[in-house]
């Protein structure tokens, strides 16, 4: 009969945490931070989540009598052969990047209305000190708390209910939806929340997967720092459309390129992944 851990570790108390933050939030919108800009809100209240959802895990842990560092680390040091994970983020990203550029090509090939947005567009980085915060919460604050909750909490605990093989692949769903908020198109952060939990099977530890999550943030991190200036609305419409043209058949042969690439080292990967619960092989060591 195999040992469940997790099994007390309700989510309606997380949903009850989370409810009580928005109503306080909303208060504090209303009467402390009203004259804020919207990037200072949304700091505000990206900081404030995930700082009450790492609240919330450490409480489950205590309450339930957890080992945090039996989810985190793995007490035998096994060299593990990180390049190839850093290649496979990587080629993901890229992936997920090239198809949303794709689409919005199409998209914008077939709305002229689309086209003068984005001629017009201007993304401006605003106070330096929100867009410094931001960056603090997005590159470092946010892959912690997420793997702790994704791969530290979700995937062990259902992993005792559903069998690690559909755990890796409901987590890795939700990881995605999870960022639909900040992506179009989830596709991206669902290939890396796959790999993530795969590395984080093969390596029974939570520091790889945390870094990689970090170089990850990282690279969807750049579209912040671009700022296409303020003499775009002279460019031509017409010689707009022709270079898009061009960029669709382009990204569209890199992505035959790159999908079936992808999807080759990803198979491997996954069918050389044992299917074993990180916490029960490393609480049993540390014990």
């Amino acid at each position: 009969m195999r040992e469940k851990y997790f099994t007390k570790i309700k989510w309606r108390r997380l949903f009850i945490w989370l409810i009580v933050y928005i109503i306080l939030f909303t208060c504090m919108d209303v009467f402390v931070i009203e004259n804020s800009t919207e990037k200072e809100i949304d700091f505000y209240f990206k900081m404030g989540f995930h700082v009450t959802v790492f609240m919330w895990i450490l409480y489950s842990f205590r309450k339930n009598n957890l080992s945090i560092k039996a989810v985190i680390f793995h007490p035998r040091k096994e060299k593990s052969s990180w390049g190839k994970y850093v290649f496979l983020e990587l080629l993901g990203d890229l992936i997920a990047v090239t198809l949303l550029f794709f689409i919005i090509l199409i998209i914008a090939l077939n709305s002229e209305s689309l086209i003068q947005e984005i001629i017009n567009s201007d993304s401006e980085v605003g106070d330096s000190t929100f867009f410094i915060g931001s960056l603090f919460v997005t590159i470092l604050v946010a892959p912690i708390v997420e793997e702790l909750l994704f791969r530290g909490i979700l995937f062990n605990k259902w992993s005792e209910s559903l069998g690690a093989k559909k755990a890796l692949f409901l987590t890795s769903f939700l990881f995605g939806v999870f960022h639909i908020g900040s992506s179009p198109i989830f596709i991206g952060q669902l290939l890396a929340g796959f790999l993530f939990c795969l590395v984080y099977m093969r390596t029974k530890s939570l520091v790889l997967p945390i870094l990689l999550h970090i170089g990850n943030n990282c690279i969807s991190s750049l579209g912040m720092l671009i700022n296409v200036g303020d003499d775009t609305s002279t460019l031509d419409i017409a010689l707009m459309l022709s270079q898009m043209k061009v960029a669709a058949i382009i990204s569209g042969v890199i992505l035959l390129i790159l999908v079936p690439i992808y999807s080759f080292f990803m198979y491997k990967l996954y069918k050389t992944t044992k299917m074993e619960i990180p916490y029960h092989v490393n609480v049993k060591n540390y014990n």
